[in-house]
C-alpha cells in the first residue's frame, strides 16, 4: 500500500504543477513563465520542482505530451 499512495502522490504532484504551468503559461507564454514563480503559485519548493522536472521546457514537453495522447484517445474514440 505505501507504494501505491507514493505513485500517487508522485502523480497529483506532477499534475499539480503542470497544471499551475499552464496557467501561467496561458496568462504569459513561455518566457514570462518562471520556475520561481511556478513553484510560488503551485505551493512548493524549489527542490520539489527539480524532483519532477529538469526546467519549464520539460513541463511544456510533458504537458504537451499528456494534451496529445488525450486528443488522440478521443480521435480513437471518434473513429470507433
Amino acid at each position: 500500500m505505501t507504494g501505491n499512495r507514493k505513485d500517487f502522490n508522485r502523480s497529483e504532484t506532477q499534475r499539480h504543477i503542470r497544471n499551475v504551468f499552464l496557467e501561467l503559461y496561458a496568462d504569459k507564454g513561455i518566457d514570462g513563465v518562471t520556475v520561481n514563480e511556478l513553484c510560488r503559485q503551485a505551493g512548493i519548493v524549489k527542490s520539489t520542482f527539480y524532483t519532477y522536472f529538469e526546467d519549464k521546457y520539460s513541463v511544456l514537453e510533458e504537458t504537451e505530451q499528456e494534451l496529445l495522447a488525450g486528443l488522440s484517445d478521443v480521435n480513437s474514440n471518434l473513429e470507433n
